[in-house]
Protein backbone atom coordinates (compact mmCIF):
# COMPACT_ATOMS: atom_id res chain seq x y z
CA UNK A 1 0.00 0.00 0.00
CA UNK A 2 1.24 3.52 -0.96
CA UNK A 3 2.35 5.56 1.67
CA UNK A 4 -0.19 8.06 1.23
CA UNK A 5 -2.70 5.84 1.85
CA UNK A 6 -1.50 4.24 4.41
CA UNK A 7 -1.30 8.16 5.90
CA UNK A 8 -5.19 8.67 4.70
CA UNK A 9 -6.51 5.43 6.69
CA UNK A 10 -5.17 5.86 9.51
CA UNK A 11 -6.18 9.90 9.57
CA UNK A 12 -9.62 8.28 8.92
CA UNK A 13 -9.45 6.08 11.67
CA UNK A 14 -8.44 8.46 14.03
CA UNK A 15 -11.05 11.14 13.38
CA UNK A 16 -13.60 8.10 13.85
CA UNK A 17 -12.43 7.31 16.71
CA UNK A 18 -12.77 10.67 17.37
CA UNK A 19 -16.75 11.35 16.35
CA UNK A 20 -17.22 8.23 18.27
CA UNK A 21 -15.84 9.31 21.73
CA UNK A 22 -17.55 12.73 21.09
CA UNK A 23 -21.13 11.13 19.98
CA UNK A 24 -21.04 9.03 23.32
CA UNK A 25 -20.01 11.97 25.77
CA UNK A 26 -23.00 14.24 24.34
CA UNK A 27 -25.17 11.29 24.20
CA UNK A 28 -24.46 10.83 27.61
CA UNK A 29 -24.40 14.10 28.97
CA UNK A 30 -28.13 15.17 27.17
CA UNK A 31 -29.29 12.29 28.29
CA UNK A 32 -30.94 10.50 25.29
CA UNK A 33 -31.05 7.46 23.60
CA UNK A 34 -29.95 7.17 19.98
CA UNK A 35 -30.16 4.62 17.62
CA UNK A 36 -26.79 3.78 15.90
CA UNK A 37 -26.84 1.40 12.69
CA UNK A 38 -22.89 0.15 12.35
CA UNK A 39 -21.46 -2.81 10.76
CA UNK A 40 -18.19 -2.50 13.27
CA UNK A 41 -18.55 -4.74 16.33
CA UNK A 42 -15.91 -2.15 17.53
CA UNK A 43 -17.94 0.40 17.27
CA UNK A 44 -20.83 -1.19 18.56
CA UNK A 45 -19.02 -2.00 22.10
CA UNK A 46 -17.93 1.45 22.33
CA UNK A 47 -21.07 3.16 21.68
CA UNK A 48 -23.53 0.86 23.12
CA UNK A 49 -24.85 0.00 26.11
CA UNK A 50 -27.53 -1.96 24.13
CA UNK A 51 -26.49 -4.25 21.43
CA UNK A 52 -28.56 -6.27 18.68
CA UNK A 53 -27.18 -8.25 15.96
CA UNK A 54 -29.21 -8.54 12.97
CA UNK A 55 -29.26 -11.40 10.71
CA UNK A 56 -29.33 -10.90 6.84
CA UNK A 57 -33.37 -11.35 7.04
CA UNK A 58 -35.17 -8.11 7.58
CA UNK A 59 -36.07 -7.72 11.37
CA UNK A 60 -34.40 -10.68 12.43
CA UNK A 61 -32.32 -10.50 15.90
CA UNK A 62 -29.37 -13.55 16.17
CA UNK A 63 -28.59 -12.16 19.15
CA UNK A 64 -28.16 -9.80 22.29
CA UNK A 65 -24.90 -10.02 24.48
CA UNK A 66 -25.12 -7.76 27.17
CA UNK A 67 -22.53 -5.00 27.11
CA UNK A 68 -22.02 -4.21 30.54
CA UNK A 69 -19.32 -1.62 30.67
CA UNK A 70 -18.66 1.67 31.84
CA UNK A 71 -21.20 4.04 30.37
CA UNK A 72 -20.13 7.37 32.54
CA UNK A 73 -20.25 10.52 29.51
CA UNK A 74 -16.89 11.12 30.50
CA UNK A 75 -15.43 7.90 31.24
CA UNK A 76 -11.94 7.11 29.58
CA UNK A 77 -12.18 5.50 26.10
CA UNK A 78 -9.10 5.19 25.57
CA UNK A 79 -8.87 2.92 28.49
CA UNK A 80 -12.01 1.34 27.79
CA UNK A 81 -10.85 0.23 24.64
CA UNK A 82 -7.58 -1.43 26.09
CA UNK A 83 -9.92 -3.46 28.44
CA UNK A 84 -9.54 -6.78 28.63
CA UNK A 85 -13.70 -7.14 28.66
CA UNK A 86 -13.76 -4.44 26.27
CA UNK A 87 -11.77 -7.16 23.75
CA UNK A 88 -13.96 -9.79 24.53
CA UNK A 89 -17.07 -8.30 23.72
CA UNK A 90 -16.00 -6.92 20.31
CA UNK A 91 -14.74 -10.51 19.62
CA UNK A 92 -17.77 -12.13 20.82
CA UNK A 93 -19.54 -9.26 18.63
CA UNK A 94 -17.21 -10.15 15.42
CA UNK A 95 -17.91 -14.29 16.41
CA UNK A 96 -21.49 -14.13 15.96
CA UNK A 97 -21.65 -11.88 12.87
CA UNK A 98 -19.81 -13.80 11.04
CA UNK A 99 -21.55 -16.59 11.86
Amino acid sequence: MPRADRHGRIAELLERVGLQEEERTLAGRAGVTVLFVTHSAEEAVVLGSRVLVMAAGPGRVLAEPAVDLPREPDADVSALRASPEFARLRGRLTEIMRG
